[in-house]
Order: C-alpha cells, then sequence, then structure tokens
C-alpha cells in the first residue's frame, strides 16, 4: 500500500511541475510591447534599381510595332505592306522571323531579319503579301534580342485584312441575313416569382 502512495504521488508531483512548467512558459513569452519595432520604408521611399528601370510591364524583349494599324488588302491582289518594329536598345542584335497565318502568303521580302541594333531605333520589315479569300489575317513576329550576353525575346502580330471587314461606316457589325440563321429547337421553363 505504501508503495502505491509513493508511485501516486510521485505521479501528482510530476503533473503539478509540468503544468507549472507550461504556465511559467506561457507567462515568459515575449508580449509585443517588449519587441522592438523595425519600420521599413514604403514604397515611394524605395530607391529604384536597375531592375525597376528595365522591367516595367510585361517582361520580355522591349521591342514593339511602331504603328498598330491594320494593313489592307484585296482579295486576289498582291500588295505591299512595311510593318516597322521600334526597340530601345543601343546595342546588341535583334533577329524577326516572319510567318503569315494561314491562307496569307508572303511573296516577296524575308521571312528572317537579323539587325545590329544602334540609336536608329525603327526598324522596316518591307513584304509583298497575297490573299485570295477575304477576312483576317495576320503576319507572325518572333523575335529574339541578345545583348549583353543575355537574349529576350517577344512575339508580335500585325493585322492584315483582306476585303470587306462586315462594317459600315459607324463601325458596326453589319446584320447577318435571316437566311443564314440556323432555328434549333429549345425548351425553356419560366420561373415567376
Amino acid at each position: 500500500m505504501f508503495r502505491k502512495m509513493e508511485i501516486f504521488s510521485c505521479l501528482l508531483l510530476s503533473v503539478l511541475l509540468i503544468g507549472g512548467c507550461s504556465n511559467e512558459a506561457a507567462s515568459t513569452k515575449p508580449s509585443l510591447d517588449n519587441v522592438p519595432v523595425v519600420e521599413q520604408p514604403s514604397d515611394h521611399q524605395k530607391r529604384p534599381t536597375d531592375h525597376d528601370k528595365t522591367h516595367r510591364g510585361k517582361p520580355g524583349a522591349d521591342v514593339k510595332l511602331l504603328e498598330n494599324v491594320v494593313h489592307r488588302l484585296e482579295p486576289g491582289v498582291a500588295a505591299e505592306v512595311v510593318p516597322t518594329l521600334t526597340a530601345d536598345y543601343q546595342e546588341g542584335l535583334m533577329t524577326v522571323s516572319l510567318t503569315g497565318s494561314e491562307g496569307l502568303h508572303i511573296l516577296e521580302g524575308e521571312t528572317h531579319y537579323t539587325f545590329p541594333l544602334t540609336q536608329r531605333n525603327e526598324y522596316p520589315l518591307p513584304l509583298r503579301l497575297l490573299a485570295s479569300e477575304p477576312g483576317r489575317y495576320y503576319i507572325q513576329m518572333q523575335i529574339t534580342v541578345d545583348q549583353q550576353g543575355r537574349r529576350t525575346a517577344r512575339a508580335l502580330s500585325a493585322i492584315v485584312q483582306v476585303g470587306d471587314d462586315g462594317r459600315t461606316e459607324t463601325g458596326r457589325q453589319k446584320a447577318a441575313d435571316p437566311g443564314d440563321v440556323i432555328r434549333l429547337p429549345a425548351s425553356e421553363t419560366i420561373i415567376q416569382h
């Protein structure tokens, strides 16, 4: 019996010690009042870095179309278009690969251009195009810029409209011919509250 009481008292003492330790640990945790405040500079106080200067907006090569215009052609008639790229680089090498979307044929002009980048800033791409069917086509451009051992890329498209684009002078789409409408059976349930 004495042995059972000895075991029981040891267990009770252990529970009290463990409980006391956890309460003491809780009371010795640092409060937020004692934590030093370290102020971080706000966004307007941050100093600009090279990354901030060179990466505004979309990442990739800093190349764009000089004018984002719709090049217009007549169906079945070859015509010249000259999309022009601009690049804000003082040195390096720019490579441009061109393809026409399905149905648009590049008859004359290069499909691969390589330009040394200089202060000139404008790079024309003279092409002679042909599309036999009316519609909207695209000149797809894959551009890479090699500058100071770093390669960046950008994909651009120039719009080519062949024939009428289906708009009136007010800029709205023409109404579809009623004969072009396909009627399909439908059933609907109207729920009224």
